[in-house]
Parts: structure tokens; sequence; C-alpha cells
């Protein structure tokens, strides 16, 4: 589960993947799938969070890392690389944009402080 206030966390990776509205569910299934079974055991990976837009258009990764170095190695490695080819390649997939990340800060409801 997603920690927003996790203290390990150097790094967040938002990935939004654009797609058929017919296709969000399936899709999001092989690429959670995939990332656990390839991303999570990559050192430095921490989580990953996936959110289903209401309309069907968009699947947003919330990815945790330790540091952008984790990251950098993580996106480095030759089967990174053909993961992200592949999840390009899926059908109903439009288009994938990816951002990184610092943390600043987090703001929690006033009975949580």
């Amino acid at each position: 589960m997603i920690d927003i206030t996790d203290p390990s966390v150097g790094m967040v990776q938002l990935v939004t993947f654009t797609v058929e509205p017919a296709r969000q569910q399936e899709i999001a299934e092989i690429i959670v799938d995939q990332v656990e079974r390839t991303v999570a055991h990559h050192p430095g990976f921490v989580s990953a969070t996936y959110h289903l837009s209401f309309d069907g258009i968009e699947i947003m990764n919330y990815a945790q890392w330790v540091g952008k170095d984790a990251f950098d190695a993580f996106a480095e490695d030759p089967a990174s690389q053909d993961l992200r080819t592949a999840f390009a390649n899926l059908d109903g997939v439009v288009s994938i944009t990816g951002s990184a990340w610092q943390i600043y800060r987090a703001v929690t409801p006033a009975a949580a402080r």
C-alpha cells in the first residue's frame, strides 16, 4: 500500500497510459502482472499503485523508489527497456508518458497530525 509519508521514498515516478476505454481493465491487469513479476524485484523499488480514470481513458501508475539513482539504474537496464516497449505495443495502448518527482510535502487530515 502506498505511504506518501514513507521516509525511505526519495523519488516518485508518475506514468500515465492513455488507452482505449474498452480495454482499460485488461491493459491494467497485464501491466500490474508484469510489474509484480519484474519491477517489484528491482533494487530500490518501494511500491507501485495503479489508478484507473473513471472515463476509462487512462491508467496512472504512482511508483515509489528509494531515490533517483535506483530508478535510473532500473531505467537503464535492458530488461526495463524491453518491458516499456512491450507496454507501448499492447493492443489498446495509445500513448505512455512518465515524469520523475521529488516529494516536497504531504498534507494529512488535521486529526492525524
